[in-house]
């Protein structure tokens, strides 16, 4: 959800170009950055995104907001970044599962499950039939997507579909 929110506060951001609006990306990507260590990969996605997508003078006042909000969320998570860098050890001994080799068909009912247990929360798996629950969801995304500005229209099922990949 951090990601959505994120996504949606710099898109936003990036539109109305106010100081506040920046402070809510700052304060969102600080968040996130607590949330998952994999979110700092998803600011630097952010950025090539502003950098791909802005035009002219305008980029470099867009590239100069977005740095200052990533500088901000960095200083922020400045007292944990200390705290794992005293406890590597651990921290690679913790995230040690990400090298797990995950096959394709048990990547997609993981990620379905996931998206499915937002709506109903059953153990040890949702059943099968729930994967028909996302059908709201796909067809939110699809409205959004006829409806964007054509810049952010491919941003976000492109952003899901690098960041998740990842």
């Amino acid at each position: 959800m951090l990601t959505l929110a994120s996504t949606v506060a710099l898109l936003r951001a990036r539109r109305r170009q106010r100081r506040a609006a920046w402070w809510l990306y700052a304060a969102s990507a600080t968040l996130g950055l607590y949330t998952h260590l994999l979110f700092a990969p998803l600011m630097l996605l952010h950025g090539a995104h502003l950098a791909l997508t802005s035009q002219g003078a305008a980029r470099w006042s867009v590239l100069r907001a977005w740095s200052l909000a990533v500088g901000v969320a960095g200083v922020c998570f400045l007292p944990w970044l200390t705290v794992l860098v005293w406890h590597a050890e651990q921290v690679v001994t913790y995230t040690s599962w990400m090298a797990r080799p995950v096959g394709t068909e048990a990547l997609l009912a993981s990620w379905g499950a996931h998206l499915t247990r937002a709506f109903i929360d059953s153990d040890p798996a949702p059943p099968t039939w729930s994967l028909a629950l996302l059908l709201p969801l796909a067809t939110a995304v699809g409205y959004y997507m006829r409806r964007a500005p054509r810049p952010e229209a491919w941003f976000l099922p492109l952003l899901a579909l690098l960041y998740v990949g990842v």
